[in-house]
């Protein structure tokens, strides 16, 4: 039983069930679990198992900082309005999604624009957005990797919805029954194709 007002409940099954969608949808895993209002949790978290030993592509990095977003885009798409529950702190899931797409762009060598600089490691390279450069590169890739998730959540709005249902009556919720509810298999929609911008100004992570 969650502790959360009914109002926050909502929202928050919402913006998990974002994330756990994403994580489905783009393959990330099978292994998910979600779980909100749990007291001395905070208000909601996603969780998906990962291979410890495992080196990232670009597209992959792109996926995980996709599957942060992926919470802000189900509260936009299913209530018209976004809170600030996706910002704030250095854990949040804005700070997890610049920091990815800073260190692609910063010190893994996968930024857009193919530059093999390393500036630092990758924990200091969010610091480099004081650079006007580097700062335009992580917006304009930020804002094309949300448009893209918010297209993936608008495709699985149905999914997004059956999976806040539940998780508001059971508060928490894994992977086979997460796969049941989403109802449409763990495969895209549609592909996720980057933008003209994305491309052209080839971003980072």
């Amino acid at each position: 039983m969650s502790h959360l007002p009914e109002p926050v409940l909502q929202r928050t099954c919402i913006h998990e069930a974002g994330h756990a969608v994403a994580a489905l949808v783009l393959g990330l895993s099978e292994n998910v679990t979600v779980t909100v209002g749990a007291r001395g949790a905070g208000l909601g978290a996603t969780f998906f198992e990962r291979s410890a030993i495992q080196l990232d592509t670009r597209e992959a990095a792109l996926d995980l900082a996709r599957y942060t977003l992926a919470g802000r885009a189900a509260e936009d798409v299913v209530l018209g309005s976004i809170s600030s529950g996706s910002g704030g702190a250095s854990s949040s899931d804005l700070a997890q999604a610049t920091a990815i797409v800073a260190s692609l762009e910063c010190s893994f060598g996968l930024g857009a624009e193919g530059d093999l600089t390393w500036f630092g490691d990758p924990q200091h390279a969010v610091g480099l957005l004081r650079q006007p450069r580097i700062a335009r590169v992580l917006q304009r890739t930020l804002r094309d990797l949300y448009a893209e998730v918010r297209g993936l959540i608008e495709d699985r709005c149905e999914g997004v919805l059956r999976i806040a249902d539940v998780l508001q009556v059971r508060c928490h919720l894994s992977g086979p029954d997460l796969i049941a509810l989403l109802g449409e298999g763990a495969s895209p929609a549609r592909p996720i194709v980057p933008t003209a911008d994305a491309v052209s100004a080839a971003a980072s992570l």
